[in-house]
Protein backbone atom coordinates (compact mmCIF):
# COMPACT_ATOMS: atom_id res chain seq x y z
CA UNK A 1 0.00 0.00 0.00
CA UNK A 2 0.84 3.38 -0.67
CA UNK A 3 0.36 5.59 1.93
CA UNK A 4 -1.86 8.53 1.33
CA UNK A 5 0.18 11.13 3.33
CA UNK A 6 2.95 11.57 5.14
CA UNK A 7 4.27 13.68 8.42
CA UNK A 8 7.76 14.97 9.47
CA UNK A 9 8.49 14.33 13.61
CA UNK A 10 11.48 14.89 15.32
CA UNK A 11 11.25 11.63 17.38
CA UNK A 12 8.54 8.80 17.43
CA UNK A 13 6.12 9.11 20.45
CA UNK A 14 7.07 5.90 22.59
CA UNK A 15 4.81 4.03 25.17
CA UNK A 16 6.41 3.11 28.81
CA UNK A 17 7.82 -0.35 27.49
CA UNK A 18 9.84 1.36 24.29
CA UNK A 19 7.07 0.38 21.75
CA UNK A 20 5.55 3.10 19.48
CA UNK A 21 2.93 4.75 20.86
CA UNK A 22 0.22 4.90 17.89
CA UNK A 23 -2.08 6.82 19.70
CA UNK A 24 0.02 10.21 20.20
CA UNK A 25 0.79 9.78 16.17
CA UNK A 26 -0.49 13.59 14.74
CA UNK A 27 -2.84 12.96 11.87
CA UNK A 28 -1.79 14.34 9.00
CA UNK A 29 -3.28 17.93 7.27
CA UNK A 30 -5.06 16.74 4.74
CA UNK A 31 -6.03 19.81 3.92
CA UNK A 32 -2.18 21.13 3.81
CA UNK A 33 -1.72 18.54 0.67
CA UNK A 34 -4.26 20.35 -1.47
CA UNK A 35 -4.33 22.88 -4.63
CA UNK A 36 -5.68 26.12 -4.06
CA UNK A 37 -8.96 25.87 -3.24
CA UNK A 38 -11.64 26.55 -5.98
CA UNK A 39 -15.48 26.53 -5.11
CA UNK A 40 -18.05 24.83 -7.18
CA UNK A 41 -19.64 27.43 -9.75
CA UNK A 42 -22.32 24.87 -11.43
CA UNK A 43 -25.13 22.90 -10.10
CA UNK A 44 -23.17 20.01 -11.31
CA UNK A 45 -20.32 20.81 -9.45
CA UNK A 46 -21.91 21.59 -6.37
CA UNK A 47 -23.76 18.16 -6.87
CA UNK A 48 -20.30 16.32 -7.26
CA UNK A 49 -18.49 17.88 -4.36
CA UNK A 50 -21.16 17.59 -1.95
CA UNK A 51 -21.41 13.60 -3.35
CA UNK A 52 -17.53 14.45 -2.90
CA UNK A 53 -17.45 15.55 0.54
CA UNK A 54 -19.93 12.55 1.73
CA UNK A 55 -17.70 9.61 0.65
CA UNK A 56 -13.72 11.23 1.40
CA UNK A 57 -15.02 12.67 4.89
CA UNK A 58 -14.28 16.07 3.80
CA UNK A 59 -15.85 19.55 5.29
CA UNK A 60 -14.83 20.78 1.64
CA UNK A 61 -13.80 19.40 -1.82
CA UNK A 62 -12.42 22.11 -4.57
CA UNK A 63 -13.14 21.53 -8.19
CA UNK A 64 -9.27 21.19 -9.13
CA UNK A 65 -8.56 18.45 -6.46
CA UNK A 66 -7.68 14.85 -6.94
CA UNK A 67 -9.48 12.36 -5.48
CA UNK A 68 -6.46 10.65 -4.77
CA UNK A 69 -4.79 13.24 -3.28
CA UNK A 70 -7.52 14.13 -0.81
CA UNK A 71 -6.85 10.29 0.28
CA UNK A 72 -9.43 8.50 -2.50
CA UNK A 73 -8.78 4.80 -3.30
CA UNK A 74 -10.01 2.55 -5.45
CA UNK A 75 -13.12 0.85 -3.28
CA UNK A 76 -13.82 4.59 -2.44
CA UNK A 77 -13.90 5.34 -6.07
CA UNK A 78 -16.35 2.68 -6.75
CA UNK A 79 -18.30 3.84 -3.66
CA UNK A 80 -18.80 7.22 -5.12
CA UNK A 81 -19.44 6.24 -9.10
CA UNK A 82 -22.56 4.59 -7.60
CA UNK A 83 -23.58 7.61 -5.70
CA UNK A 84 -23.14 9.72 -8.82
CA UNK A 85 -24.42 7.11 -11.27
CA UNK A 86 -27.98 7.34 -8.67
CA UNK A 87 -27.86 11.13 -8.30
CA UNK A 88 -27.26 12.02 -12.11
CA UNK A 89 -29.02 9.13 -13.20
CA UNK A 90 -26.30 8.31 -15.97
CA UNK A 91 -24.10 5.52 -16.29
CA UNK A 92 -20.77 6.97 -15.17
CA UNK A 93 -17.98 4.05 -15.73
CA UNK A 94 -15.72 3.38 -13.36
CA UNK A 95 -12.81 3.77 -16.28
CA UNK A 96 -13.79 7.13 -16.63
CA UNK A 97 -13.42 8.26 -12.83
CA UNK A 98 -10.04 6.90 -12.84
CA UNK A 99 -9.10 9.38 -16.27
CA UNK A 100 -10.68 12.65 -15.27
CA UNK A 101 -10.23 12.27 -11.17
CA UNK A 102 -11.37 16.28 -10.35
CA UNK A 103 -14.74 17.54 -9.94
CA UNK A 104 -13.79 19.51 -12.52
CA UNK A 105 -13.31 17.07 -15.47
CA UNK A 106 -16.64 14.89 -14.31
CA UNK A 107 -18.62 17.77 -14.23
CA UNK A 108 -17.42 18.73 -18.07
CA UNK A 109 -18.54 14.95 -19.13
CA UNK A 110 -22.23 15.23 -17.32
CA UNK A 111 -22.54 17.77 -19.00
CA UNK A 112 -21.70 16.93 -22.08
CA UNK A 113 -23.99 14.07 -21.72
CA UNK A 114 -21.49 11.68 -22.46
CA UNK A 115 -23.15 8.56 -20.75
CA UNK A 116 -26.48 6.86 -21.29
CA UNK A 117 -29.20 7.42 -18.72
CA UNK A 118 -29.26 4.74 -16.95
CA UNK A 119 -31.53 1.70 -17.14
CA UNK A 120 -33.19 0.14 -14.42
CA UNK A 121 -33.12 -3.65 -15.25
CA UNK A 122 -35.30 -6.19 -13.32
CA UNK A 123 -34.71 -9.90 -13.70
CA UNK A 124 -37.18 -12.24 -14.39
CA UNK A 125 -37.62 -14.93 -12.47
CA UNK A 126 -38.76 -18.28 -13.82
CA UNK A 127 -42.83 -19.59 -13.13
CA UNK A 128 -42.67 -22.01 -10.62
CA UNK A 129 -44.47 -25.36 -12.05
CA UNK A 130 -46.98 -25.98 -9.20
CA UNK A 131 -48.61 -29.33 -11.30
CA UNK A 132 -48.13 -32.12 -14.03
CA UNK A 133 -50.36 -30.37 -16.00
CA UNK A 134 -48.41 -27.40 -16.79
CA UNK A 135 -45.37 -29.34 -17.02
CA UNK A 136 -47.34 -30.96 -20.02
CA UNK A 137 -47.99 -27.73 -21.66
CA UNK A 138 -44.22 -26.46 -21.64
CA UNK A 139 -42.49 -27.58 -24.69
CA UNK A 140 -38.60 -27.94 -24.81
Amino acid sequence: MVPAAFVVLDALPLSANGKVNRHALPEPDMEALRAEYIAPQTETEIRLSEIWQQVLGLEKVGITDSFFELGGHSLLATKLVARINETFAINFPIKAFFEHNTIEKQAKLIGNNLFDEAQIVIPQRNKMISNQDELEEIEL
